[in-house]
């Protein structure tokens, strides 16, 4: 996704294409954003609403349904 001033768009375009062709996966921000991602998941856990949240869509749809994810959809 890339959003420019009709002036920097082409700027924004190369610099975007750049991102697209050559990305760079840094594996400190990879474990950075993990770390964060892992943090909020105990938060839900340890707040009541949240838990149930987690807990709800396999019971109504049953285990293995595309749709038993949390609906946080933060994963587990």
């Amino acid at each position: 996704y890339v959003s420019a001033l009709k002036e920097h768009l082409d700027p924004s375009l190369a610099l975007f294409a750049d991102m697209v062709r050559r990305p760079n996966f840094d594996e400190k921000e990879i474990e950075r954003i993990k770390a964060t991602w892992i943090a909020g998941i105990a938060q839900e856990k340890a707040r009541p609403a949240s838990a149930a949240m987690r807990v709800l869509p396999p019971l109504l749809y049953g285990a293995g349904h595309p749709y038993a994810i949390p609906f946080s959809g933060s994963g587990d």
